[in-house]
C-alpha cells in the first residue's frame, strides 16, 4: 500500500501519473471542493458545481480503469454522492455504508455518507 497526500485538481504540480491508482479514498476534499464556489444555495446541484466536475474528471484520469473510489462526505447524502460522481458518466455507484440515522426539525438523515464508485473505460 502505498499512500500519497497530492494536489488533487492541479496535475502540473501532482505526483501521481494517469492511471497509476488502484483505490482512490477521500474523506473531506470533496467537500471542500465542492464549497469552493463563490455562492452555494441549498437548493444547488452539486453535480452541477463546476469544481465538482473538474473532481470527477481528475479522479477519473488518476484511477486505472476497473479501479475504485470511496467517498465519505459529512456534507452531502449517499443520493447527492451517487448524483455527482455518476454526472459524468465515469463512474458507477457499488455500493456504501448506513450509519445510524437522526431527525431534525422535520428532516430525517445521517450525519455521514460514504460511497463506493468504480470508474467505467
Amino acid at each position: 500500500i502505498n499512500i500519497v497526500q497530492d494536489d488533487f485538481l492541479n496535475g502540473l504540480h501532482s505526483v501521481l501519473a494517469v492511471a497509476s491508482v488502484d483505490v482512490l479514498h477521500d474523506k473531506g476534499t470533496l467537500d471542500a471542493i465542492s464549497l469552493r464556489a463563490k455562492t452555494i444555495e441549498p437548493t444547488d446541484d452539486v453535480s452541477s458545481n463546476a469544481y465538482v466536475q473538474q473532481y470527477v474528471q481528475r479522479a477519473h484520469e488518476l484511477v486505472k480503469p476497473g479501479g475504485k473510489m470511496v467517498i465519505t462526505s459529512c456534507n452531502f447524502s449517499n443520493d447527492e454522492l451517487r448524483r455527482a460522481i455518476e454526472a459524468l458518466g465515469k463512474w458507477k455507484c457499488i455500493g456504501g455504508l448506513a450509519y445510524p440515522a437522526i431527525s431534525f426539525g422535520g428532516s430525517h438523515g445521517s450525519l455521514l455518507a460514504t460511497q463506493a464508485f468504480i470508474r467505467l473505460s
